[in-house]
């Protein structure tokens, strides 16, 4: 997704229950851009949501 020009803005957010290390690293090198384990709260994950549009929407207005 992030070598498309179609998609590469779109925000990759992994929900899992994996927690060990080398899971959440293999997904950063996949090109996910948050990664976060279950059991999870709400507000965090909202915050966490909202924070990745902002980013990608900076990135985008920056990059056009």
């Amino acid at each position: 997704m992030k070598s498309n020009p179609k998609t590469k803005y779109i925000p990759i957010l992994v929900l899992t229950g994996q927690a060990q290390e080398e899971e959440k690293l293999r997904a950063y090198d996949a090109g996910a851009d948050d990664y976060v384990v279950k059991p999870f709260k709400r507000d965090e994950l909202i915050i966490d949501i909202d924070r990745l549009i902002l980013q990608a929407s900076q990135y985008r207005r920056r990059s056009e």
